[in-house]
């Protein structure tokens, strides 16, 4: 389901994190920046020049310029009850302002000047009244709190880049929770890991000791760091503080106050600590969690105690909070999950520990749509964090589904912040339930408003609203539609040429509010972003549809039922997609609607008629010669005259059509061109790059012949060169060959952001139809997955055979190769097996590549059909497996055995050794391939070692076994006679356990061997030492679990005289094959 939490991993440097809604984590950097603004768009400082253009060419070319002709439209008044007025709220500077911005109104008395404005903070996409930073990335809010007069919104922030990064705190300060300040960084990275999310309190009391003789006490931040121990990622939480008022911090020098061996579930995921104070205990109370609901409490926010414990609630961003239920007179808990769902219930003491016990097992949804995250509420002297009692909310406004992408769209800057609510809880009929609710400080951004009273909307009616325009504005809706009226709702960022548009209706049949952003504009995912959300929404006590819905340049938000449900939606339309329309389906709706346009709150606005910046729909772009392509151009402000003149090397370019709004060019020859817009009074412009492209890969490719392509693909720089927003593909027409086994490689530079992918076995030349992709990002994620079909609504259907990471290299570039043989299947990257899997999808088809996301060059692309090995053994082992299953095949350097999930594998050699003789030490490099997924059949979970088995059967004869899973749990244990004819399991005292997690699933198993003595060591560590008396003889052997691992580096020494000498290998073995029984 839409928004379902999910614990899973992103891959970042390298380096995998575990997060809730994981999914794509790919962008583009950008060049690191030093760029603070204020809440006027004041530059303070700026070291970047990123955004100048360095596409200029040294080449003399003609240049041609075309002017559209300008129009002027007047739209037809209605008959409806329509009228304008005076709102009180009017400047968009109100309620005391930030305190740097100098009082200065966004309404600022109309006329023709445009001196003053700022023009920062008007990029395309950029939100005009939420927060986010000047530049880089931003994520999660942290440490909320109002103090001295001052709302402290701390957050995620990655300086650097606008994709994630090392973490670092940003931090912003507001007087009226609208007008931001961004600050100096609060709290940087140290030698103690990266600084990830958490919490700051007020300290009072002096509780620390960090504030003597300052009067009130300071600032307390409590915060995760993050940091790699012998390869294995751990978290920790530390302590800072502040004493004026967090301009500056100091890290606590006992630091960390929790380590990552003190957590009592020594679960690898802990993190994002929520602190407060109950009175009821008189102690300071930290939940935090990334994976299980844990709390400690503290007198002195140094010391911290471990209180209840609960593995059955498993999030991140933890929010944690005491609210009345309506004005009863009656408290209650809520536990915020990330944002994306709550729990109602009570804090208290249980049998000696403090711990959240939750009225009910249900956990409720918080927001529908997917770009509501790590919600955070403001800690304060008050109970409810702010001097007037209010418990006051607010989100990242993105998604880990396709958060990093967003970059490729938004370029300098990605991460954006939702509307703060103030959050209740009320008694309804179904229980008690949690409303959000926009803060009133918003409706000091109104301007005019126009008023829809009383107004009839019917299907056949003309659009009431069409005299309305805009990116940024507030509609205030309520519906009583007729017994055949289905739905109503708004359309919003309307662009008719651009076939764009934003639904916010409600369904009367379902009785379901949804927000449809399948056609909204440019999208960071094609599959995990165009679509459309819902929920269940009441009617109001007298029967009506109550609609309240924010529109921002970059987002579109709506509250039903007076905040009963809300959702929450980034879109990415064209500037020039700003109308507006109401509609009501199979009946007619009386409705009563006000509609408010909203202040910015950057002193960036002006209505005079001199432009400030000419917007395109596209940036730099990648064609082929003949493509025709349109850019939709807007000049700003809306009331300048739209339309422009275009400059560009006529040999390259030549124009179709072209009104005020958009141009439509034509690609004539291979080149490159800037191509300049520039406005009707010539006082602004913007300049892209267009390169055009031959299409034809056959001077570079010579296995595979006429591509069929959907997508942008072009032959740049001996490269073979894919690009495409959503998936694009170039098949060729060779196929596989029945008893042979088909090769294809490639170099796949992915720098880009994109996802490269190889395509096999295709059933025609749209791989959606039928096939298999082999991929890799550009964090070293990888997927092998199945196109399996279309369904009846011609959307692909997906099956998913393995996926999982491999060392990110530096330059972006992988080497990529797949061999495909009659049902089987492998893949390589940079030369490491990380999939060997059955597949019975398929048996010939044809072959190619796939990108997605973006831009993707392609070199060294080969292809060929060649007989299969028919070896059965690798030269220089030192290992033979005679009786082995039959299914046991040799891929390169690996032994191979593919089974399937759910089962164990053995390898059995017929090396006999006698303990009894002497001490031998095995040395093993393991990896289980494939991530997390176990249900995905090519992944290994547990990788082990088998001990002296007795026979090649080894749950009918007997043996030991040593293991590792991928999440670092170990057993030492043995299968022995239960004296009755049959074999048991038996377990060795002390020999279970958790290591540390590995990166990338990566483990070195050493045993050491002697008599009936065995000692165990996983990645240097010693895991247990202990005495068996079953068994001295036997076999040594490989064992796994629930799919494929791979073993290297396989050594083996004895110092037995006249025993065999070390034998080595640096081959890898892997093996995945069913044998009865579980380990």
């Amino acid at each position: 389901a839409s928004g379902a939490m999910q614990v899973g991993n992103v891959t970042i440097s390298g380096k995998t994190y575990a997060f809730a809604l994981t999914g794509e984590a790919v962008g583009k950097d950008i060049p690191p920046i030093s760029k603070a603004f204020n809440s006027n768009g004041v530059g303070v400082t700026d070291t970047n020049n990123s955004d100048k253009n360095n596409n200029g060419s040294s080449t003399t070319t003609t240049s041609q310029q075309h002017s559209s002709s300008s129009s002027n439209h007047s739209s037809s008044g209605s008959n409806n009850n329509v009228s304008s007025g005076n709102n009180g709220g009017g400047s968009g500077n109100a309620g005391g302002g930030s305190s740097n911005t100098g009082g200065g109104s966004s309404n600022a008395g109309g006329g023709n000047s445009t001196t003053g404005v700022a023009v920062n903070y008007l990029e395309d996409y950029r939100e005009q009244y939420h927060y986010s930073p000047a530049k880089a990335w931003a994520n999660d809010p942290n440490g909320m709190v109002y103090f001295n007069g001052e709302y402290h919104l701390f957050y995620q922030y990655n300086p650097d880049a606008s994709v994630w990064g090392p973490m670092h705190w940003g931090h912003a300060v507001s007087k009226d929770l609208i007008h931001w300040t961004e600050l100096p960084i609060a709290l940087a990275p140290d030698d103690g890991g990266t600084i990830y999310s958490g919490s700051a309190v007020i300290d009072k009391d002096n509780t620390t000791g960090f504030f003597d003789g300052i009067a009130g006490g300071g600032l307390v931040a409590i915060y995760t760091q993050d940091y790699m121990d012998n390869g294995a990622e751990r978290q920790k939480q530390s302590i800072a503080y502040s004493k004026d008022n967090g301009r500056t911090w100091t890290k606590y020098e006992g630091n960390p106050v929790i380590a990552s061996d003190a957590d009592p579930l020594n679960n690898s995921a802990f993190r994002d600590p929520k602190v407060f104070y109950n009175e009821e205990a008189g102690k300071w109370f930290m939940v935090v969690a990334g994976g299980p609901l844990r709390f400690f409490s503290s007198d002195n926010l140094k010391d911290w105690h471990p209180e209840g414990m609960d593995s059955s609630i498993t999030t991140e961003c933890p929010d944690f909070y005491k609210l009345e239920v309506g004005n009863t007179g009656t408290y209650k808990w809520v536990l915020s999950e990330g944002g994306r769902y709550y729990r109602v219930g009570d804090f208290k003491q249980v049998d000696g520990v403090w711990k959240f016990v939750p009225d009910s097992n249900d956990h409720l949804p918080m927001n529908f749509a997917k770009d509501s995250y790590a919600a955070q509420t403001y800690y304060g002297t008050g109970e409810n964090g702010t001097p007037d009692g209010r418990r006051i909310m607010i989100n990242w406004m993105n998604n880990w589904d396709y958060c990093n992408n967003v970059a490729s769209i938004t370029k300098t800057f990605n991460g954006s912040f939702d509307l703060q609510t103030e959050v209740k809880l009320i008694n309804t009929d179904a229980g008690i339930r949690l409303i959000q609710q926009p803060i009133d400080e918003y409706k000091t951004l109104r301007k005019s408003p126009t008023t829809f009273d009383n107004v009839t909307i019917s299907p056949n009616q003309p659009n009431i609203m069409s005299g309305l325009s805009g990116s940024q504005y507030e509609i205030v809706a309520e519906f009583t539609p007729d017994a055949s009226t289905t739905e109503v709702g708004f359309k919003l960022r309307v662009g008719k040429s651009a076939d764009q548009e934003t639904i916010v209706k409600y369904n009367t049949q379902t009785g379901e509010v949804t927000l449809d952003r399948s056609k909204s504009g440019k999208s960071p995912s094609a599959d995990k972003f165009l679509q459309a959300y819902s929920q269940s929404m009441s009617k109001t006590a007298d029967g009506k549809i109550q609609l309240h819905i924010f529109v921002d340049s970059a987002s579109v938000e709506v509250y039903g039922n007076n905040g009963e449900v809300t959702g929450s939606a980034q879109i990415f339309p064209n500037r020039s997609s700003n109308g507006i329309e109401v509609y009501s389906v199979g009946g007619t709706s009386t409705a009563t609607i006000q509609y408010y346009p909203l202040s910015s709150i950057w002193n960036n606005e002006s209505d005079g008629k001199d432009s400030v910046l000419v917007s395109l729909s596209e940036g730099n772009l990648g064609k082929k010669v003949g493509d025709e392509f349109t850019i939709y151009t807007a000049t700003v402000p809306e009331t300048a005259e739209q339309g422009v003149t275009w400059k560009f090397d006529s040999n390259v370019l030549e124009i179709v059509n072209q009104d005020d709004g958009k141009t439509t060019f034509k690609t004539k020859g291979v080149g490159n061109t800037n191509l300049t817009a520039t406005s009707k009074d010539q006082k602004s412009s913007k300049t892209i790059n267009i390169s055009v492209y031959d299409s034809n890969p056959g001077s570079i490719i010579n296995d595979l012949t006429n591509f069929e392509t959907t997508g942008d693909w072009y032959v740049k720089d001996d490269s073979y060169t894919g690009s495409s927003s959503g998936d694009g593909f170039a098949v060729a027409q060779e196929t596989n060959v029945s008893g042979k086994v088909s090769t294809l490689k490639a170099d796949a530079d992915v720098s880009d952001g994109s996802t490269a992918g190889l395509v096999l076995l295709s059933k025609s030349a749209n791989p959606k139809e039928g096939s298999i992709i082999a991929n890799i990002n550009k964090n070293g994620e990888y997927r092998v997955f199945v196109f399996t079909g279309l369904d009846a609504n011609g959307n692909p259907q997906v099956s998913d055979l393995n996926s999982g990471i491999v060392p990110k290299t530096d330059d972006s570039i992988y080497k990529l190769k797949a061999e495909v043989s009659d049902g089987h299947i492998k893949y390589w990257i940079n030369n490491e097996l990380v999939c060997d899997t059955n597949q019975n999808y398929f048996t010939t088809g044809r072959f190619g590549l796939n990108v997605f996301g973006g831009a993707t060059p392609y070199k060294n692309v080969t292809f060929s059909n060649n007989d299969p090995s028919t070896g059965t053994s690798i030269a220089g082992s030192g290992l033979t497996f005679n009786a082995t299953p039959e299914d046991l095949h040799v891929s390169g350097d690996s032994y191979v055995v593919d089974g399937g999930k759910n089962n164990n594998g053995f390898a059995i050699s017929d090396q006999n050794i006698d303990t009894s003789q002497g001490t031998y030490t095995l040395d093993v490099d393991s990896k289980m391939l494939g991530d997390w997924h176990n249900t995905r059949p090519a992944n290994g979970d547990v990788a082990g070692v088998v001990l002296l088995a007795q026979g090649n059967n080894y749950f009918g004869d007997g043996g030991i076994i040593a293991n590792v899973g991928k999440w670092g749990h170990y057993r030492l244990f043995a299968q022995v006679p239960d004296g009755n004819g049959g074999m048991k399991e038996v377990a060795f005292a002390g020999a279970e356990g958790d290591v540390p997690e590995a990166q990338y699933n990566r483990y070195h198993l050493k045993l050491e061997l002697n008599g009936n003595h065995i000692i165990y060591w996983i990645n240097g560590q010693k895991v247990c030492d202990v005495t068996q008396d079953y068994y001295t003889t036997g076999k040594f052997g490989l064992n796994v679990w629930n799919g494929a691992s791979e073993f290297r580096n396989i050594t083996l020494t004895s110092d037995t005289t006249g025993a065999a000498v070390t034998v080595t290998t640096g081959a890898a073995i892997t093996v995945a094959t069913p044998v009865t029984g579980g380990t």
